[in-house]
């Protein structure tokens, strides 16, 4: 996780006094999904007087001139209150950017200002019927005329059109070609312009957000085209880094989960205390992920993978929260803030793995780009460890301990960050137990020591776990082609890249702050995460994967041992759910976001 900086913190602090306030005030109740259900202009408007929308644009089109870091923070602290933020959420999130990055100088100067006064509100407008998840099928068509574009064509789940001033429309201003992602431009529509019809469409609870917007001889002048003509498709696929990378792919149950815990109450039994802990431990590894992704998005990255993992990932758990919530209590005896969020969470749920993209698409992005080999950690010190590691343990050798030694990884001040890199690689190259116990250093609580040991070295045997598969159904061919380019094994590609992702992420987060929960949330998640790795790598590798004669069993002979070891998953996630429970509702998020101080003093300080 990125090192939180002193003036996010602050900004924290700030948020949630101006919540405190709001609350005590009466001016909204906490909600689930509330970046989609909660539409409330005059909310946005308060949030705009606190220089909170446009965070990171430039002053000098209205923006405050934070960074992405100092965003995330805000942001954060809305969606786990639940506060609603609908109405400024998709202007704020990707439609502002789309226009400082593509946009002129006199579309900025129009926009982007009234966006961040919380004034004008953006939809998306991608989706059309019948084509689904396949963008690049776009019916919609622009035709130029003399001084704009005519419109034609249907816009479908286009979120709070009805109640938004304008939408960015994908649409084709060049006939299709064979390659389907030619020809295609992106225009700002006036969603109150003669030939533009918005009819809203109820979800299963009801609620009006989404809308069909049908454009017949639509006119949008030439300056409503945004970026280059025939650059859409370029422009869109920067657009989803965003949309589905933030912690809104986390947060949406949050409040849920808040409930829970509230009407579980400081006495919980098994059940209910095991299902906190795992539900917090999986939270934790998901912001973590998302937060790393905010950080590669600041840096100039694009990191459209790494954004589609934490979505497919962090709905999934969403809709999880839900189901676990029914199971650990009985929602028809909880109090009523619980039956409101439990019931509007229930109908809410199937949309989770659909909106920004299905969980099939998302998982075959993640599979055909996937590759081999560790990612290497942010900082150079860091990764420069990580690389001399590497060229210690990645060659066959008779005694890696005096390697080991000689390189002076087992020095006596050895630090945990330090060691936590050379653990994880030498798990990652097949190294015996005896070289990694060497190299960690000692912890006040032994127990803890040989459990965040474990589970270090359980991220780094998945990593080679999901490095084996990747390679073999990459080489392995089935009925003419590789076994990759099926989509059901995109499909358990996905799957172990995801799981690998989350157990790395939780356990730097408890290297960078090991605290006895950052610890039992590491070992829950890599613990877990070996159990499902181990099944999938021997599923795709076939018969060849469960004989010696395939280096796997290695790697899963280790993982199937080391989750048993220092603690199973489930002694550690009813330990931390009865921690989660003691400290009561109220903390759940002071205890989530506690670990960027620690982290920040860690590696900063």
């Amino acid at each position: 996780m990125p090192a939180e900086s002193i003036r996010a913190m602050e900004l924290r602090g700030a948020v949630r006094r101006f919540l405190a306030d709001e609350l005590t005030a009466g001016t909204f109740e906490p909600r689930c999904d509330s970046w989609l259900s909660g539409h409330d202009p005059s909310f946005s408007a308060r949030v705009a007087e606190k220089g909170w929308i446009g965070m990171t644009w430039p002053k000098a089109f209205g923006g405050g001139g934070h960074s992405y870091s100092d965003r995330y923070a805000v942001v954060e602290e809305l969606l786990a209150a639940g506060a609603p933020v609908a109405a400024h959420w998709i202007a704020d999130r990707q439609s502002g950017a789309l226009l400082l990055r593509y946009g002129s100088d006199v579309q900025k100067g129009r926009y982007l200002g009234e966006i961040a006064a919380g004034r004008c509100f953006f939809a998306i407008g991608l989706s059309e019927p019948d084509a689904g998840s396949d963008l690049a099928s776009v019916r919609t068509v622009a035709k130029h005329v003399p001084g704009g574009w005519l419109l034609n064509g249907t816009k479908v789940w286009t979120s709070h059109a009805h109640r938004s001033q304008f939408m960015i429309a994908l649409v084709r201003t060049a006939p299709r070609q064979a390659d389907r992602h030619l020809g295609l431009s992106q225009i700002i529509v006036d969603l109150g312009a003669k030939g533009v019809t918005v009819r809203p469409i109820a979800l299963l609870s009801g609620a009006l957000h989404f809308n069909e917007v049908v454009l017949q001889d639509a006119f949008m002048s030439d300056d409503m085209l945004l970026g280059q003509e025939g650059d859409g498709w370029r422009q869109v696929t920067s657009e989803l880094a965003h949309e589905r990378s933030g912690p809104e792919r986390v947060l949406s149950t949050f409040p849920l989960l808040v409930e829970l815990v509230r009407s579980i109450g400081s006495n919980p039994d098994a059940l209910q205390s095991a299902t906190v802990g795992r539900l917090i431990a999986r939270l934790w590894a998901l912001r973590s992920m998302s937060k790393d992704v905010a950080a590669r998005l600041e840096a100039g990255d694009d990191p459209v993978v790494d954004a589609a993992l934490v979505k497919d990932l962090g709905t999934r758990f969403e809709q999880i929260v839900v189901e676990y919530a029914r199971v650990a209590t009985d929602p028809t005896s909880a109090s009523e803030s619980f039956q409101r969020m439990y019931q509007a969470s229930v109908s809410a749920a199937p949309g989770f793995t659909l909106r920004g993209g299905t969980t099939e698409i998302l998982q075959g992005i993640v599979a055909r780009a996937a590759t081999t080999g560790r990612r290497r950690p942010h900082d150079e010190t860091s990764r420069m460890i990580s690389a001399s590691a590497d060229s210690v343990f990645g060659m066959e050798r008779t005694d890696y301990m005096a390697e080991a030694s000689s390189a002076g990884f087992l020095a006596a001040d050895l630090d945990l960050w330090t060691a936590a890199l050379v653990i994880e690689a030498a798990s990652y190259h097949g190294v015996a137990d005896n070289v990694c116990e060497a190299v960690m250093p000692e912890m006040d609580d032994a127990y803890q020591r040989i459990a965040l040991l474990r589970a270090i070295q359980l991220s780094g045997a998945i990593q080679r776990t999901r490095d084996l598969s990747i390679q073999y159904t990459a080489d392995r061919q089935q009925f003419g082609r590789p076994l990759r380019e099926f989509q059901a094994l995109q499909g358990h590609l996905a799957v172990i890249c995801g799981e690998a992702a989350a157990a790395s992420a939780s356990v730097w987060d408890a290297v960078g702050a090991p605290s006895g929960g950052r610890i039992a949330a590491a070992k829950i998640t890599t613990g877990t995460a070996a159990g499902v790795a181990a099944a999938i790598a021997h599923q795709v590798h076939g018969a060849i994967g469960i004989t010696r004669e395939y280096p796997l069993h290695r790697w899963t002979g280790r993982l199937w041992a080391w989750r048993d070891q220092g603690g199973r998953e489930a002694e550690w996630a009813s330990w931390l759910g009865r921690q989660i429970c003691s400290s009561g509702a109220g903390q759940i998020w002071e205890i989530t976001t506690s670990v960027d101080e620690t982290y920040r003093e860690a590696r900063v300080g």
